[in-house]
């Protein structure tokens, strides 16, 4: 198996390790590590791999211990625990940039620090759309201008930087005909940020643009299960419909614009019986 820096599991990272052990090591069992770690529970090991059991700060330095692992092995180790065992969004990208901090990892995912930057700030994928512009100028104090001064020209400078790097602006500065594939945690972490930003930039947007300018529309409905999930396939399918309006050929945009959408719950739904049944 690799080292413990090519996992964003610890889990995984645990099961793999097993293998490993049992494979070389004849005496090595469920019961010979919860032994070895301190454990009065013979399959604990087993029961942290199936996701039945979390880690405890006390637990996983009993971990690294019996895994043998060195000091920056074990930082590691417990930072991947925390990042996998924490459930909310914040703690997760604060471990998350914790773990892009080590050089091994990086290596591994080498593009996904620069990825999470892209997607996780508002203003990189504005820029990226204002190179489509008529009357684009690759000079950032005319970009940091247009954006209203809502970004810095130190800012504007990383953006074009970073956007020549991963591949998504062109040397004539163009944005190139490139999708940006992502690594899962990137993705995950940075659509957290981003929505954050941009629910911010509509609250600003609210109080300082014209109507003629904006178009706020809110629902307040009673629906069950089944709605929902038609809603959110609707929402899809319209967010496609105006990709392809926007991508046939027209007049030369003229300036960028935020289209968002928000659908989420107000009240609790019931649990459906068969739930409530495996919940007992």
């Amino acid at each position: 198996m690799g080292s413990i820096f090519m996992y964003t599991d610890h889990r995984k990272y645990l099961e793999d390790r097993y293998k490993e052990l049992k494979a070389t090591q004849a005496a090595f069992s469920y019961r010979y590590f919860s032994k070895k770690a301190g454990f009065a529970s013979p399959n604990f090991l087993k029961l942290v791999m199936d996701g039945k059991r979390n880690l405890s700060a006390e637990s996983i330095y009993k971990f690294a211990d019996a895994l043998k692992l060195n000091k920056k092995e074990k930082r590691f180790f417990e930072i991947l625990v925390q990042y996998n065992q924490s459930t909310d969004p914040r703690q997760k990208e604060h471990y998350y940039l914790q773990m892009l901090e080590f050089p091994e990892y990086r290596k591994v995912y080498h593009l996904e620090q620069e990825q999470y930057e892209y997607l996780s700030r508002w203003y990189y994928p504005a820029i990226l759309e204002m190179t489509r512009l008529a009357d684009f100028e690759e000079d950032p104090r005319w970009i940091a201008d247009k954006l209203n001064k809502k970004v810095s020209v130190k800012e504007v400078k990383e953006a074009l930087e970073l956007l020549r790097r991963i591949g998504l602006l062109t040397a004539e500065g163009k944005a190139a005909h490139k999708a940006l594939t992502t690594g899962e945690i990137a993705r995950s972490l940075a659509a957290f940020a981003f929505h954050e930003q941009v629910l911010d930039q509509a609250k600003q947007a609210l109080k300082e643009q014209s109507v003629e300018q904006r178009e706020f529309a809110a629902m307040t409905v009673a629906i069950n299960e089944t709605q929902l999930k038609r809603l959110k396939e609707m929402i899809h399918d319209f967010r496609k419909h105006v990709l392809n309006f926007l991508s046939q050929e027209t007049e030369a945009p003229d300036r960028v614009c935020q289209f968002s959408a928000q659908l989420f719950l107000l009240t609790e739904g019931e649990a459906k019986e068969e739930e409530k049944e495996s919940a007992q």
